[in-house]
């Protein structure tokens, strides 16, 4: 969606001019927004579906199915190891030696 005219603003006149409309340009709310359906052109509602493989596809009202859009992040998340990371082996060490209040009252 790009900018479109969704926002009107009324101005009350001044005493001796008319009402004033201003439209500006907005984002439109993603609640007033619906996908097309591929089949008949039309804005549709969707669900969504797993298929026979278990991959998720999103399913119009009239069954058809409609592809996700390609998606690749603009900035990708940073994946080397730097000095403010845990190290390995303080995230592997055992802390809890178990005992305690919640573990003497438990029968099992």
């Amino acid at each position: 969606i790009d900018w479109t005219p969704f926002s009107r603003l009324f101005y009350p006149p001044p005493p001796s001019f008319q009402t004033t409309l201003t439209i500006q340009l907005g984002f439109a709310v993603c609640s007033n927004v619906a996908l097309v359906d591929p089949e008949s052109g039309r804005p549709t509602r969707t669900g969504y579906k797993f298929t026979e493989a278990g991959e998720k596809v999103r399913v119009s009202r009239g069954g058809t199915v409609i592809p996700f859009p390609e998606w690749t992040r603009k900035k990708p998340r940073q994946t080397a190891v730097g000095p403010k990371c845990t190290s390995e082996s303080d995230v592997n060490k055992v802390t809890y030696q178990g005992g305690g209040f919640a573990a003497s009252n438990v029968e099992m």
